[in-house]
């Protein structure tokens, strides 16, 4: 919080975007500021369980502190069970996603 009590948001130029390869098809973003942890943001799973497991070992090598999933686990050709056990032994927060919503 700021002297006014408010919580600064971090200015655009912090965020980054994680380019590591095409192959990667969960979106993923980390969030940086001086005043804030390290968040790595994933989303579009769409069950593709290997490539989340390499997703979610790049965001840990590069020491984020928290990743938030943003919803989209479901509905693809992978496994969505695998999906959700990933993002639980990862302990992972996880917002429903509009694909999620009827499972």
């Amino acid at each position: 919080m700021n002297d006014t009590g408010e919580t600064p948001v971090p200015p655009l130029n912090s965020i980054k975007k994680l380019v590591c390869s095409k192959d990667f098809s969960p979106s993923s973003t980390m969030i940086t500021n001086k005043n804030f942890n390290i968040i790595g943001v994933i989303g579009e799973i769409h069950a593709e369980e290997q490539l989340l497991d390499k997703t979610v070992a790049f965001l840990n090598s590069q020491n984020v502190d928290n990743i938030l999933c943003v919803g989209d686990i479901v509905d693809g050709s992978g496994d969505a069970n695998q999906c959700c056990n990933i993002l639980k032994r990862e302990e992972i927060l996880v917002v429903l996603g509009n694909h999620d919503d009827g499972y």
